[in-house]
């Protein structure tokens, strides 16, 4: 039995959180992003599409339901074509092995990166990946899977059939090189570092060393979810022997999850090192910072569920699990006197989407006091952009071709991007939000909006 844990500042206390999630986890036929769950919309052509739609929905009246469809829909083919094989800007993925590419370098007609007057060209490709770049992809072609999804478009397909088609063919490239790596680097234990990726088949993930390789948790959590939204996909749609191939391997990970990032203080690690990428997987080829660990409720807490539901913990076990990250479940408000009343939202980081990745990934909405807890924390970032005159929300991203900052904004340019200048402000953790008002005394506090 989970604890009862004691609330933080009004927020729901976690053991009705853990419970509820356990429960939808354990149903769950398929984790779809949000975004994809809608029906199918007619589209355009796909050669008429502008990349500068966004501007012409408008923002004086709130958006009709099809012109939703018609945003999303617009939303993913742009974004789609960096990793559609065959476009022009198909550089988010590789071309033969189809990992994942972590950034790519758009073409700069300024100086400096301050001074860069982008066109959109794509000039150069990060031929490396991690672990949380390819859920991204895999959660993508889940969702294709799902003929009543929006997720062709971000296939560059013309139907729901044609991307389900390229959705299966692309799959059984991944996996293959999956169980190439894991066969390669047993040692890994199926989990992800910062790697090479290449166009050799069979070696589409390529470490740059053998040897004290680092491998992340919080990365290999929403990679192991990836999976698994795949797997169900796969065998609701009958593809029964691909669903098996990808089963086997979330098997692989959820049964090395506990070897590598479980420590006997009943914490989780956030990483591992690898000592020997060719030996098989045990503790004495495995090696750690016991100070750096995950306790906190962002997306780390997906490698916290695939140890609590998968892991082969004890119940003592689970409890102490959780038990870890009760006093990093903070409520605070985000204040300014041009707002009516504060809004009332959890402590983040720096509040940057990636935090959020465990909404897309996990049924956390489906308890309706952490839908609008999300609501509200999506309504503090919008409103603190708008009210400090920002183009858009805060984020991690790189401010130049070899700089990489978690203090950056993309202001608005005459193209589609200027480059990136340092943010204004504060991140949320350090003086964005007024710490320590209780404002929120129940679920339906004044400050939680409905």
């Amino acid at each position: 039995m989970v604890p009862s844990l004691p609330r933080k500042r009004g927020l729901p206390g976690y053991s009705h959180l853990v419970t509820a999630l356990r429960r939808a986890v354990w149903g769950l036929l398929g984790i779809s992003f949000g975004l994809l769950v809608a029906p199918l919309c007619s589209g355009e052509d796909a050669k008429e599409r502008c990349c500068r739609f966004a501007e012409d929905e408008g923002l004086e009246e709130p958006l009709s339901a099809e012109q939703h469809l018609s945003y999303a829909a617009d939303v993913l083919y742009w974004d789609g074509r960096f990793a559609t094989v065959g476009s022009e800007a198909h550089v988010g993925v590789t071309n033969r092995t189809l990992c994942t590419a972590d950034h790519v370098d758009l073409e700069c007609s300024g100086a400096t990166a301050f001074d860069c007057n982008s066109t959109g060209i794509p000039e150069s490709t990060g031929m490396y990946t991690t672990a949380s770049k390819e859920p991204l992809h895999l959660g993508m072609l889940a969702s294709a899977l799902n003929l009543s999804s929006l997720a062709f478009h971000w296939l560059g397909a013309a139907s729901p059939e044609e991307g389900y088609n390229t959705s299966v063919r692309v799959l059984e490239v991944k996996i293959q090189e999956y169980e190439a790596y894991n066969a390669s680097y047993p040692g890994h234990g199926g989990f992800l570092p910062w790697i090479g990726v290449s166009e050799t088949v069979g070696q589409g993930f390529k470490p740059s060393s053998l040897t004290n390789v680092k491998i992340p948790a919080l990365d290999n959590g929403e990679l192991a979810w990836g999976l698994y939204a795949v797997v169900a996909a796969l065998e609701r749609s009958g593809e029964a022997v691909l669903a098996q191939r990808y089963r086997a391997y979330f098997d692989l990970l959820a049964g090395n999850a506990r070897a590598f990032y479980w420590s006997s203080e009943g914490r989780v690690l956030c990483e591992r090192v690898v000592l020997n990428s060719s030996a098989p997987v045990d503790t004495t080829n495995l090696a750690a910072e016991p100070d750096c660990q995950l306790a906190d409720p962002f997306e780390g807490e997906l490698m916290i569920f695939l140890l609590d539901l998968f892991g082969g913990l004890t119940e003592a076990e689970r409890e102490a699990l959780w038990a870890s990250l009760a006093d990093a479940n903070v409520r605070v408000a985000y204040e300014d006197a041009q707002l009516d009343e504060a809004i009332d939202v959890q402590r983040g980081r720096h509040f940057s989407s990636h935090e959020l990745w465990k909404f897309i990934q996990l049924p956390y909405t489906d308890h309706d006091t952490v839908r609008r807890l999300l609501a509200n924390m999506e309504r503090a970032r919008s409103w603190h952009a708008r009210l400090n005159g920002l183009p858009g929300f805060m984020a991690s991203a790189y401010r130049s071709l070899s700089e990489y900052s978690d203090k950056v904004r993309t202001p608005r340019g005459s193209n589609c991007t200027k480059g990136l200048v340092p943010r204004t402000g504060h991140p949320p953790s350090t003086g964005l939000f007024t710490k320590g008002k209780e404002r929120m005394q129940s679920p339906a506090g004044s400050g939680m909006q409905k």
